[in-house]
């Protein structure tokens, strides 16, 4: 026993020196049977200086050892000045030597062992014996958490929780508890998984229940306005949509669809839109007799103020069939609006603004009926009536020098320039200078363009009674002059 107290400088309890061939010892010590025995026990203390409880140095050939202890070495402290530096860790070579290497940064390197017995990990274990413990390792690699056989890469008997991302390479399952990815008190059950962040897989994710979610991303394949697309295994890939718009594929519905607050069904119900089971539609009635039956009004809309219309359209014919009154009208908002119809694109009839009627006569009728000019054939009918009741009428005058007016009229023949057909009647011009009032003009009020030769009876009667006036009056005279005669 050595014991170095007080004092300044170099001391030593205890020091040996070996030197020479052969097994040398500088300081040799043997503890025997008994407690609390020390083959060399060295304590250094003191105020300064370098002091060493037990000192021992070795050189020379052959194998040296400056100390060697062939039991448990129990020291309060241990130095081994050569080659160390901060942060380096003692490694051992392959006959057991230490010395002191590089770590794995600031933190412990504990290197590469194997452990006879488990682990404790600040009271909780990490074993490979199958015991009741946190963290089970299998000899295949497999990791269980509470947990002594598990079958797969990491088995878990409880919750999985994580406030980061969770990546399973091939599946994760949640059978017993439920997986919770992020922070959140939202109610779950055996079975779930909960994600409030982030959950990505690098392979399959399986729900044999209902999936939740507030978003979804699968890059692969995507592009703006693609629409989730599923193949005959039911495995989905991102495909061109119909447009901007949610292309949802073909699909078949057990109930009832709801398009934002109405129905599209097939159950008979107070409902927006009916579909009958032979393809029928019907439109607030759930018993349609047509293709499409709709019980309230029909109208149609269009961004473009030029081309709103409703078109029927078949093979052999069509009818518009109304069992009351069937209104056609269109909104005066902007003004030139017109009822229109046609037959093979070519206009027949239009309805103008302001009520005006044209029959083939171009887009601006400027009569209340108008004709085409140089038809085929002519308007025909059994009697066409004039309103003349004296009701409407007021400074009611016979017309005076009818015969006169008569007789400044020609009648004449002619040739139409547009087809050559031959015709007679009046010059509308001539006619105009006589007798204005049965002559139309165009907008300009300066060129003729028709005759009212309905109006013209008027003046021929009027003529025929003057007429027959100075008749009757030739008569007489020549009655008075043949009683004169005889």
């Amino acid at each position: 026993e050595g014991r170095v107290e007080g004092g300044t400088g170099f001391n030593n309890g205890v020091q040996g020196y070996a030197s020479g061939n052969g097994s040398n010892y500088g300081v040799k010590g043997y503890a025997g049977f008994g407690t609390n025995n020390y083959g060399i026990f060295g304590d250094a203390s003191g105020a300064t200086g370098t002091k060493y409880g037990v000192y021992g140095r070795a050189s020379g050939s052959g194998t040296n050892w400056a100390g060697y202890f062939n039991g448990n070495l129990f020291t309060k402290g241990f130095k081994m000045p050569t080659g160390a530096a901060n942060g380096y860790v003692l490694t051992s070579d392959a006959n057991g030597v230490g010395t002191w290497q590089a770590g794995g940064g600031s933190g412990d390197n504990l290197g590469n062992h194997t452990a006879t017995q488990n682990v404790k990990l600040n009271g909780h274990w990490l074993s490979g014996d199958g015991a009741d413990e946190g963290v089970f390792v299998k000899n295949n690699g497999n990791v269980g958490i509470g947990v002594s056989d598990p079958g797969s890469r990491l088995s878990v008997d409880g919750n999985i929780y994580s406030e980061g991302t969770i990546r399973a390479k091939w599946s994760l399952v949640a059978e017993k508890g439920y997986l919770v990815v992020g922070n959140s008190n939202t109610s779950h059950g055996n079975g779930d998984i909960l994600a409030t962040d982030d959950l990505m897989a690098d392979d399959d994710v399986i729900a044999k229940g209902r999936v939740e979610t507030n978003g979804f991303k699968m890059s692969t394949g995507a592009s703006d306005g693609y629409v989730l697309t599923s193949d005959a295994n039911g495995v989905g890939t991102w495909q061109a949509g119909g447009g901007s718009g949610d292309d949802l594929g073909n699909h078949t519905a057990t109930q009832n669809i709801k398009l934002n607050g109405h129905w599209l069904s097939n159950d008979g119900g107070n409902e927006g839109v009916f579909v009958k089971s032979n393809g029928d539609v019907g439109i607030n009635t759930d018993s349609p007799s047509k293709e499409l039956e709709v019980k309230g009004d029909i109208r149609a809309r269009s961004t473009s103020y030029s081309n709103r219309y409703i078109q029927l359209e078949s093979g052999s014919y069509q009818d518009l069939v109304a069992t009351n009154d069937l209104i056609i009208r269109y909104a005066d908002t902007f003004g030139g609006g017109a009822i229109v119809f046609k037959e093979a694109g070519t206009e027949k009839m239009r309805i103008a603004h302001g009520g005006n009627v044209s029959l083939q006569a171009g887009s601006s009728p400027g009569n209340i009926l108008t004709v085409k000019q140089y038809s085929s054939t002519d308007p025909i009918a059994d009697s066409w009536t004039t309103y003349s009741s004296r009701r409407w009428k007021t400074n009611i005058k016979p017309i005076n020098n009818a015969l006169d007016l008569v007789g400044r009229l020609t009648g004449v023949s002619y040739d139409w320039k547009e087809n050559g057909k031959h015709d007679i009647g009046l010059i509308a011009e001539d006619v105009g200078e006589v007798i204005p009032e049965i002559v139309a003009y165009e907008e300009n009020g300066v060129d003729a363009k028709s005759v009212d030769y309905s109006r013209l009876v008027a003046v021929l009667i009027q003529g025929m009674k003057e007429q027959q006036a100075k008749i009757e009056k030739l008569e007489k005279r020549i009655l008075i002059l043949e009683k004169e005669k005889h």
